[in-house]
């Protein structure tokens, strides 16, 4: 039935929403932001870097410490107690503690990094509105002709007083 009228009587213009993305790739997109966005906030809050930072602690205390003990032991008793060995242990605490800053940095920017595209993706507007103009039905593209004539009509009654003249006639007394 609807079909009918619209082609007789046409379609109005119309907006319509339509989704800028398929059921699928939305739930996934859905699923992304209520999984991990609460997890990268959560390690940028929580200081996640803390776990990183502990292994390369332990990697400086069970391999770098041990190393640099090893070699000076090779020199000769009490090389461990020397100042030689204390200035080495000392750098590479220093250097430790500079690695750990540069990696705390990265793993920041890293974060923030993750977290803005996650922003982003999520202020993206999951649908847009399409303008779908109407179309003209049956009767609608009649009516033009039918006006014109209609009024082709009325205006030859009011100027002819409804009667038919033979051209070139002159009515006398009407």
């Amino acid at each position: 039935m609807a079909g009918a009228l619209e082609f007789l009587f046409g379609t109005p213009d119309r907006f319509e929403q339509i989704d800028k993305f398929d059921p699928q790739r939305q739930a996934a997109f859905n699923q992304l932001l209520q999984t991990v966005l609460p997890q990268l906030l959560s390690s940028i809050q929580d200081g996640g870097f803390e776990p990183i930072a502990e292994r390369e602690k332990q990697r400086f205390m069970q391999e770098t410490v041990p190393s640099l003990a090893e070699r000076f032991t090779g020199m000769g008793a009490g090389a461990q107690r020397s100042s030689g060995f204390q200035e080495a242990l000392a750098r590479g605490g220093s250097e430790l503690g500079t690695n750990l800053a540069a990696l705390g940095s990265q793993f920041g920017m890293q974060r923030q990094s993750q977290l803005m595209n996650l922003l982003g993706m999520g202020l993206t507007p999951q649908q847009e509105t399409g303008f779908f103009p109407g179309r003209t039905g049956f009767l609608g593209a009649l009516a033009p002709g039918i006006g014109q004539g209609l009024g082709l009509g009325a205006t030859m009654k009011f100027l002819g007083g409804g009667r038919q003249q033979a051209p070139g006639s002159i009515s006398v007394g009407g």
